[in-house]
């Protein structure tokens, strides 16, 4: 049997009540562990975040200690093991239904920081990943190179032409995302990095700002494919 975990992922309800963040994304996380290792289940996959890399709100720190929870287990019966990655395409809470509303009535797109960066992945990215991540090994966590987008990008993809408006960040909100940092220890390994491989060392860094740029019609793409679910 293989188990995936994702937990809680609303970051402004985290905020404002980080118990309820608390009893789920931590505590949840270590009763899914006891039980997982005392009905010897054969795998369990958590799914983690860019969130969680040096981490500035209630939502990341938890799911940094949901990391810590799976790889700190010793090796046993169960292999425990995690992928972290940034947004996916037309999840819930995306801000595209948002963009789209305020461009039928013809009024700006509102954005918090034009030349914020974020990371994004389609429907079918998100799965490939979790596969990949069950077949790592015990107490690795999986972190595919996602390509990014300014959300001035992203919003002329969503609506070409549209005046934007900026708004300015809430205090939940960063810049900049990372998806590896350099005092992780962590390994190249092509297409991904993994961490907690033996022999992995400090150093790299995988950041928003300076990933490779996600193509409008990648995006569309994926957006399509995402819309043909719903």
């Amino acid at each position: 049997m293989v188990l995936h975990f994702a937990a809680m992922k609303r970051i402004p309800e985290c905020e404002q009540f980080p118990s309820e963040c608390i009893a789920t994304n931590v505590l949840g996380s270590q009763n899914v562990v006891r039980a997982c290792i005392a009905n010897r289940v054969q795998r369990c996959i958590a799914t983690s975040t860019d969130k969680a890399c040096r981490s500035v709100t209630c939502y990341g720190a938890s799911k940094k200690i949901m990391e810590s929870l799976f790889t700190a287990q010793p090796e046993g019966s169960t292999i425990f093991a995690l992928c972290r990655y940034g947004n996916v395409v037309a999840s819930n809470g995306s801000v595209i239904p948002l963009w789209r509303q305020q461009a039928k009535h013809g009024g700006p797109l509102t954005v918090t920081c034009a030349t914020a960066t974020r990371f994004w992945m389609g429907e079918r990215d998100a799965v490939n990943i979790i596969q990949q991540a069950a077949g790592a090994a015990h107490g690795t966590i999986t972190v595919p190179k996602m390509r990014s987008l300014t959300l001035e990008e992203l919003a002329h993809i969503i609506a070409p032409g549209a005046e934007l408006k900026e708004i300015g960040f809430r205090s939940i909100e960063k810049l900049h995302e990372d998806l590896v940092s350099t005092d992780e220890l962590s390994s190249d390994a092509g297409d991904v990095f993994i961490l907690g491989l033996p022999h992995s060392t400090t150093g790299n860094r995988y950041a928003s700002y300076d990933a490779p740029r996600l193509l409008p019609a990648a995006f569309r793409a994926m957006l399509a494919e995402a819309e043909a679910h719903e």
